[in-house]
């Protein structure tokens, strides 16, 4: 009797234990993605910045000098690729996190801007003007096979869907600017949205069903985040920003809860005064619930770092595979004394 006892208080204990370790396993993976990075040129620095979905800083990476653009990580987590025009017009790099050291992809007099990972890990897409217009080529992740995918309009910000099958990427084509989609190859092109006063940066959801892209106006409504169906179908609109701002750079997050996208605002309208300029803000980082409940948070902690943020959604653990990581974090505080010298 006494070893029935034994035997169901173990058994007990076990299931218990199991019980907290699932939910353990679980909240570590929610955490591993509810991280966002960036890259902020503040100062000409050019460092990495990842951050919770509270704004809370908690890793700053510096690599090296170079001016980087356009921050996209291979889903291996070992390397991240950029646009960078040190070398003169802007050609594609990625680097090893582990060494710091970059390497050159794309070598061409003309703009190789705007790289996309695919979540394969195969290929990086990319924005060019090597043959006249902006069209967007692929290639493999060392650099070679390159292959033109569009051949009208001008187009730009490939974004890949989660099973790297096709490509969602916004061009103007006669006039109208719209949201289109084809296969990893170029083909089977299909028009999503009508004729909209489209901004860049659109974004796969997690499972494949959907895009977030923004539109509008920023002089009226203001540029907005909304979602569609991959057939363009059920737009959803998901933040009222108001007259004079201007989203961009929609990401969603590997859990499908969030949308994070930067904002800017218009801070003078052309007049004499400004040389007839328009003049935006440094923009911030904010995030929006994906299902449309709620409003839109701004991550206060981003304001003011860079005058471009491209959020991306990272794992928590993407940056600590570098040797140096100690000598990479610095505390939020710290960042805040360096910035007011």
């Amino acid at each position: 009797m006494k070893r029935a006892i034994m035997y169901v208080m173990l058994i007990t204990l076990l299931c218990g234990y199991s019980s907290r370790l699932v939910n353990l396993v679980g909240n570590v993976q929610a955490t591993e993605h509810s991280v966002i990075s960036f890259l902020s040129n503040e100062k000409g620095d050019n460092d990495i910045f990842l951050i919770d979905t509270d704004g809370k800083v908690l890793q700053r990476y510096t690599t090296d000098m170079m001016r980087k653009t356009s921050l996209t990580c291979s889903p291996n987590g070992y390397f991240f690729a950029y646009s960078s025009n040190e070398h003169g017009d802007p050609d594609i790099f990625k680097m090893d996190i582990r060494n710091n050291k970059p390497i050159q992809l794309t070598q061409h007099a003309k703009r190789n801007i705007l790289p996309a990972w695919s979540p394969n890990g195969e290929w990086i897409a990319f924005v060019s003007d090597r043959e006249g217009t902006l069209n967007i080529y692929r290639m493999d992740v060392n650099g070679t096979n390159i292959i033109r995918l569009t051949n009208q309009g001008t187009n730009g910000r490939p974004a890949w869907s989660p099973d790297s099958q096709l490509i969602a990427f916004d061009s103007q084509r006669e006039g109208h600017h719209a949201i289109y989609i084809m296969n990893a190859n170029g083909g089977q092109l299909k028009q999503l949205t009508e004729d909209l006063p489209l901004w860049t940066g659109c974004s796969w959801s997690p499972d494949g069903t959907q895009i977030a892209y923004p539109a509008g106006n920023f002089d009226k409504e203001g540029v907005d985040i909304f979602t569609m169906d991959v057939d363009g179908n059920n737009i959803k609109k998901l933040t009222s920003m108001g007259n004079g701002f201007r989203s961009g750079n929609a990401a969603w997050s590997p859990d499908g809860k969030w949308i994070a996208y930067s904002a800017v605002e218009v801070v003078a309208w052309p007049n004499p005064a400004n040389g007839f300029r328009l003049i935006f803000s440094d923009s911030t980082i904010y995030i929006v619930d994906s299902s449309g409940n709620g409003d839109a948070m701004p991550l206060e902690e981003t304001t003011g770092l860079s005058s471009d943020h491209v959020p991306v959604w990272t794992s928590r653990s993407f940056f600590a595979v570098t040797p140096d990581e100690s000598k990479q974090r610095i505390t939020w505080g710290k960042l805040k004394i360096m910035g007011s010298k």
